[in-house]
């Protein structure tokens, strides 16, 4: 069964994604400013994602409220499978740093403007073939949605694609200032967790505006 996403609730969104941003950057921030280690390497984002996510579901998976959504109707995501998620979140990431090492040449377009337009297209180009394996892999999302099991089959490639990309798009900016100022692995999780909670309900609160449905199939 195809569902349309019409609406998805701000504060949830911004929350659940400025935790992810949070551990992502402590981590980071530790293997750089506790260990000394260059993050040179795309491979990376397989622990920086799966560490990430993991560590989110695990505490969002405890709580008594989940994402708010709606497609027919109000809708409450309230458990997600975290083995699943952790592991294709550990290898979008990874290839989400392999896309922005092949169109970094846009940083050239200076340090703001920059990296707004790597965020948003190497975002995309990302989410595109991620989804197209996705679509056609074994590895899917299995959610508790008002205490109903639901399992994404497929996803809306092209709408996914552009609502995260302007998730990354508010983000990466935001990120850049904090790499900057923080010189503390604590701190730095703290600027994560407020660009990501920033980015997830501005990119929610357009997405419910503008009005382009993500499509899911059951």
């Amino acid at each position: 069964m195809r569902y349309k996403i019409n609406n998805i609730n701000s504060f949830d969104f911004g929350l659940f994604i400025g935790v992810i941003e949070f551990f992502a950057l402590l981590f980071m921030g530790f293997l750089m400013f506790n260990l000394n280690l260059v993050l040179i390497s795309v491979l990376w984002g397989i622990l920086i994602g799966f560490f990430a996510v993991f560590m989110t579901l695990l505490i969002f998976n405890n709580l008594k409220k989940g994402i708010r959504l709606k497609f027919n109707k109000l809708q409450e995501i309230k458990k997600v499978s975290v083995l699943s998620v952790s592991i294709l979140s550990g290898c979008f990431l990874t290839f989400l740093f392999f896309v922005q090492k092949l169109f970094s040449n846009l940083l050239n377009f200076g340090d703001y403007f920059g990296r707004v337009l790597l965020g948003f297209i190497a975002s995309f180009v990302a989410v595109v073939f991620g989804l197209m394996l996705y679509n056609f892999g074994h590895l899917k999302f299995k959610l508790l949605i008002n205490n109903k099991k639901f399992i994404i089959k497929k996803f809306g490639i092209i709408s996914c694609a552009l609502f995260v990309a302007l998730l990354e798009m508010i983000i990466i900016p935001l990120l850049f200032v904090g790499y900057n100022i923080f010189d503390s692995f604590i701190l730095l999780g703290i600027g994560g967790f407020v660009s990501g909670f920033v980015g997830g309900a501005s990119a929610s609160f357009i997405y419910n505006k503008i009005g382009f449905p993500i499509v899911l199939e059951n």
